[in-house]
């Protein structure tokens, strides 16, 4: 399993990367200013490594899924709503296409390289839940829950784009609302300071009150990231309970997530067709540099053998010197 989950991620990094060409924007997040919850090295970091980011949270086996079909619920996933408890710590991604058929469709990917340093399945409100560690400064643990089924171990490395699990709906997805919500992530970030260290936790024994407790902290901001804050390439969209039930039933109409993966495979495989036309003169000048390569091999090759064969003392004796 844990094979097939590695190569079903590089094949979807691959078709994630012509994606990222697409999506892309500026790398230092939706505006200049700091927001609450980091310091200066953190911020510097989340807007050099999570502009593109977006692309790899949602994805499906043709690549990443379009930001037009994700949205945020603000009574439900904006980040810092308020709680009977305090604060939202994280933001909660929905996505506009209900799923049908077999599940695991779309697959939630790290959008930051760490070790994976704990993992719950049927934990509380959360649901399956993994918790991934970059243990090097700027120190963050990054956090995805109501997940429908993992895909990684305690103490696997994962790259950024790399497949952690399942997009679901496990845990208390819906809020306190109903069951409006078919499927969303919830992503909760926090940022470490330099001296943290990970065996400090214990990872069994209410591992978020023990971060919130060491993470960097502004007064009366709680203690996540606004993650999507960093997403360049993503423009948050908020849209009602209302609204997403109407998108749901719109998209059911027209074939749900089957026909959205049909049209993605048919653009994946067009992109594909033109790969070879798209190379240009780079491309065609390091076919000719190769071919040439080749022909020098053959030629010495061909002395080498010359050599080999030739027999000094028969030649000497057939001029008769």
């Amino acid at each position: 399993m844990a094979q097939m989950t590695k190569r079903l991620s590089r094949t979807i990094r691959g078709a994630t990367a012509v994606m990222l060409l697409l999506m892309a924007g500026s790398v230092s997040g939706q505006d200049g200013a700091m927001p609450a919850n980091v310091d200066k090295k953190a911020h510097a970091w989340l807007g050099e490594n999570l502009g593109d980011g977006f692309a790899s949270l949602l994805q499906t086996e043709y690549g990443a899924i379009d930001a037009a079909h994700v949205y945020i619920v603000p009574d439900l996933g904006t980040w810092g709503a308020g709680r009977r408890k305090g604060k939202h710590q994280g933001t909660d991604f929905v996505l506009d296409l209900p799923p049908s058929g077999e599940d695991g469709r779309v697959h939630v990917g790290a959008i930051m390289a760490g070790t994976v340093v704990h993992l719950e399945e049927k934990w509380g409100t959360y649901g399956t839940t993994v918790f991934i560690l970059r243990d090097t400064s700027p120190k963050m643990l990054l956090i995805y829950a109501h997940l429908e089924r993992l895909y990684v171990e305690i103490g696997d490395t994962v790259a950024v784009g790399d497949l952690v699990g399942a997009f679901g709906c496990t845990g208390n997805c819906n809020g306190l609302r109903g069951d409006a919500i078919k499927n969303q992530v919830h992503v909760e970030m926090y940022a470490l300071k330099d001296g943290f260290q990970a065996s400090a936790i214990d990872w069994t024994l209410m591992p978020l009150k023990q971060v919130r407790a060491v993470a960097v902290k502004s007064a009366k901001a709680g203690h996540g990231i606004d993650v999507a804050h960093y997403f360049s390439s993503y423009k948050p969209n908020y849209l009602d309970r209302e609204r997403l039930a109407e998108r749901y039933a719109q998209s059911i109409k027209s074939g749900g997530l089957d026909h959205y993966l049909a049209q993605q495979r048919k653009q994946s495989a067009k992109v594909s067709a033109q790969a070879p036309a798209a190379r240009g003169p780079a491309h065609a000048a390091r076919e000719q540099a190769q071919v040439a390569r080749e022909a020098v091999d053959a030629v010495l090759e061909a002395l080498d053998e010359s050599q080999a064969s030739w027999d000094p003392i028969g030649w000497d004796e057939d001029w008769g010197l």
